[in-house]
């Protein structure tokens, strides 16, 4: 935790230095407005971090519905409340259920995408900001 707070500190310090000083014929990124450029810089950090995030998890989710896999924390471990003595009847059952979590994975697909779509537009405001500043 602390080795974390350390790299944060560094990194905040050499924000600092790179956008403390102006180069002839350029415009200050420190300007005083609302948004400064180490706020807008930290904010594009997190919404990259956000972004791949849900990118990965839209992605995993859909390699595991493409090989027919449920993962781990999605399967229903539910046995049928009769004695299913025929073997016909617990693969019916089991179908039901392989369908069920394939569809709770299809709307997390969903969600993730509704999510990773919702960090992308975060990610174009400081980049917006960035190329209006130069």
């Amino acid at each position: 935790m602390a080795n974390q707070t350390n790299r944060r500190e560094l990194r905040n310090t050499k924000l600092d230095q790179v956008f403390s000083t102006s180069v002839a014929g350029t415009k200050r990124l420190n300007s005083p407005n609302p948004m400064s450029a180490k706020s807008t810089f930290l904010a594009l950090e997190r919404a990259l971090k956000k972004e791949t995030s849900k990118w990965w998890e839209a992605a995993s989710l859909k390699n595991y519905l493409e090989h027919d896999l449920i993962p781990r924390g999605l399967r229903i471990p539910i046995f049928p409340p009769i004695d299913a003595t025929s073997q016909e009847r617990l693969q019916q059952w089991e179908a039901n259920l392989q369908m069920a979590s394939n569809n709770m994975i299809s709307q997390l697909i969903e969600i993730a995408q509704e999510e990773y779509e919702k960090y992308r537009e975060e990610v174009d405001m400081p980049n917006k900001r960035i190329e209006e500043a130069n």
